[in-house]
């Protein structure tokens, strides 16, 4: 139910429980308005058509109407995500260290 892309300046996370979605507009007041976290992260609930193009993980273009949970995350250098149903763990090779941006508020 959830997806992260890692970008050279930030992590993208989106959440597709239809539980966190509620929640979310529940907490922030409505879609489409983005709230600023403490931590830097910037939350938002997005209702819009998306498109996942084909050719990469599917044949064809995939279509959808559902809401998500948006959760953009600033990256500082960031090799991968590991993702459990209350955490997200950020895993830095260069260094050797693990770090956790734990995301109860939202995912809980």
């Amino acid at each position: 139910m959830r997806r992260a892309i890692v970008l050279p300046t930030c992590i993208t996370i989106r959440d597709y429980n239809p539980f966190r979605v509620q929640r979310v507009l529940k907490l922030f007041g409505g879609a489409e308005k983005e709230v600023t976290l403490e931590c830097g992260s910037v939350v938002k609930v997005v209702k819009e058509k998306l498109v996942y193009r084909g050719g990469e993980f599917f044949c064809d273009n995939i279509e959808t109407n559902l809401s998500y949970v948006k959760t953009v995350v600033p990256n500082n250098r960031c090799d991968e995500i590991l993702m459990d149903k209350d955490n997200l763990v950020v895993v830095r090779k260069d260094i050797s260290q693990v770090s956790h941006a734990y995301m109860r508020m939202l995912l809980g």
